[in-house]
């Protein structure tokens, strides 16, 4: 299903005439996701099914641990660049643009060898001290489990939260101050067309096209932000779904992790797997989440679904 639904996700962007910077964005999260559902999961059931003893090799190993954790970190850092994103539409909508340039494709592209590379390295230098043939888990070396459990997974998540807030609060103030704005505009607007009788022609004409061309004005510059507050509101309730969705399951994994690192007795095997599956389960809710609750996708999936009904 991680697999199936995430893929939907990639191909709906890629399919889109108009592609944007957080749509792009989007879709490198669904590509993180879809190799977990590729790689990660089915290595972790395989690994629960030999009761945690590693089966199928050193280099397998090494290709499920840098995969699993890179990806997952992937995941989280598009997810920080969506909300940074949704915060600057909201905050300074006039230079925050969803169109796409060179600097913002190369930002995308780059997340996934910042990320890999460093766990890769890192990864490979733990397991070459330690011996992973018989477990394939990183869980022996305390002061790497807590540097890399902080800035793989606890940063990015603050992150996340500490955005979500801000676009919260700022998306509040923005919705206090229009519309009153906006009712004195109309109020305005149905006063001058009330009046008209009061007046000669001449004037009537004049005032008429003056008080048409400001009442112009002023809507179109009261109702624009209007219309993308709206429009701000609908995709914040669809990221902040989300991230709490995705910061719940992290939660659990981030504890866990380092205390297992730190006292193996402490955390029974069964734990440690739920808790490393429940950072799995986002990857397979955050396709379904966009579809439900993001107007674009859902659009899309009906899209889909009407051509395959029509064939």
């Amino acid at each position: 299903l991680t697999i199936i639904f995430n893929l939907v996700i990639i191909i709906m962007v890629l399919k889109s005439k108009e592609k944007n910077y957080t749509d792009l964005l989007f879709m490198s999260m669904a590509c993180a996701d879809f190799f977990i559902g590729l790689i990660s999961i089915p290595s972790h059931l395989v690994d629960i099914w030999f009761d945690s003893r590693w089966s199928l090799g050193y280099s397998l190993c090494m290709i499920w641990l840098i995969q699993d954790y890179s990806s997952c970190t992937v995941s989280l850092v598009n997810l920080v660049l969506i909300s940074l994103q949704r915060l600057r539409l909201i905050v300074t909508p006039m230079k925050a643009s969803e169109k796409m340039s060179t600097s913002k494709y190369i930002m995308i592209l780059l997340v996934w060898p910042a990320t890999y590379i460093p766990w890769g390295i890192s990864i490979l230098i733990i397991s070459a001290s330690n011996n992973l043939h018989e477990r394939c888990t990183l869980i022996s070396k305390f002061i790497f489990v807590l540097f890399a459990n902080f800035f793989g997974y606890v940063l990015p998540s603050i992150f996340i939260v500490i955005l979500n807030l801000l676009t919260i609060y700022f998306l509040r103030k923005k919705t206090k101050k229009f519309p009153a704005n906006n009712n004195l505009t109309k109020n305005a607007i149905k006063s001058a067309s009330l009046n008209p009788s009061s007046q000669n022609p001449t004037t009537l004409q004049t005032e008429s096209n003056s008080n048409a061309l400001s009442s112009a004005k002023t809507t179109t510059l009261i109702s624009t932000p209007k219309i993308n507050i709206s429009k701000e509101k609908k995709a914040l309730i669809c990221l902040i779904v989300i991230a709490t969705f995705v910061v719940a399951c992290f939660s659990t994994f981030i504890v866990v992790w380092p205390l297992a690192a730190y006292c193996s007795s402490c955390v029974s095997l069964i734990v440690f797997q739920v808790s490393t599956m429940t950072i799995y389960f986002h990857s397979t809710l955050n396709p379904i989440i966009l579809v439900i609750f993001h107007e674009k996708f859902r659009q899309k999936l009906k899209e889909i679904f009407n051509f395959f009904i029509k064939k």
